[in-house]
């Protein structure tokens, strides 16, 4: 599943702030300081991280892969030496939720790690507040983790709950109206709702638009018959924060025990995973 926007979450406990926070963050990735110590770094890590997702020779994709390795410890190994530097002042939490936000491969146990050095100032600020929702999010979403329980309402106004699905497979979808990718996959992940939808399997599509008619609009013109979410909070949407998504589209597969097993599963593996567990 294709990942092509970098977008903003909100996800501290507190809604405008949280927008403050990630317009700063946004501000901070064009500043001086910010540009002479990573962006060079960060730049060469996002160039082969797009690379190794186009249709390569073997050769040509070892060669890549060799070079974003190297680059992406060079920027690992720059992260550490500013935040051990710099863990007593809130640029420490800046830097790592840039990284996060920017979609940089930092494992969760490394970003907790980091997290874990903040002291003083560089913990008691709104942006290592924020920090730590993105690594309790990230947590929640960790394949063997159980999903975190949600109710929202669909497009007759009814408050759908998760739990109501217990017993079944079920897609969390996360999409946009205006997520170019989110659309494009939809019919192909409506094929396989067809193919399995009596079969015990649901689908749950979250959106993250801010407008209800963009959305409504969307779904007619996808004939997505799915079940369709949405609360107008966009980014705000509390299973949104709950699960640190940041980058859409992204989805999260249940078990009818209601335990993750699969995160952005393709359409072609979704209908593989439960041909083989709803014959």
């Amino acid at each position: 599943m294709k990942k092509i926007y970098f977008l903003l979450i909100l996800l501290a406990p507190f809604f405008v702030q949280g927008q403050d926070v990630y317009n700063e963050l946004n501000e901070n990735q064009n500043t001086n300081w910010y540009n002479a110590i990573f962006k060079s770094s960060e730049d060469s890590v996002l160039f082969y991280q797009e690379a190794m997702k186009l249709p390569q020779v073997p050769e040509a994709r070892r060669e890549n892969l060799e070079n974003y390795q190297k680059k992406l410890q060079l920027y690992r190994d720059g992260l550490h030496s500013f935040v051990n530097l710099h863990r007593q002042d809130d640029s420490a939490a800046q830097v790592l939720l840039i990284s996060c936000f920017r979609n940089i491969e930092i494992n969760l146990d490394t970003l907790s790690s980091m997290a874990k050095t903040l002291d003083g100032k560089g913990l008691n600020n709104k942006y290592a507040d924020y920090l730590l929702q993105e690594i309790a999010g990230r947590e929640n979403d960790e394949v063997g983790k159980m999903l975190v329980p949600f109710s929202m309402p669909n497009v007759h106004g009814d408050m759908i709950s998760s739990n109501n699905f217990k017993g079944h497979y079920v897609l969390v979808l996360f999409w946009a109206s205006w997520c170019i990718p989110c659309r494009a996959e939809i019919p192909q992940m409506l094929s396989v709702y067809h193919q399995f939808k009596n079969s015990g399997f649901q689908v749950l599509a979250i959106s993250v638009d801010s407008q209800k008619q963009n959305w409504l609009q969307a779904i007619s013109q996808d004939k997505s018959d799915w079940h369709n979410l949405f609360d107008g909070s966009a980014w705000n949407t509390k299973v949104v924060r709950n699960y640190a998504i940041h980058v859409i589209p992204q989805s999260i597969l249940v078990n009818p025990e209601g335990e993750i097993v699969a995160k952005n599963i393709s359409p072609q593996g979704l209908q593989k995973l439960l041909f083989q567990n709803l014959k």
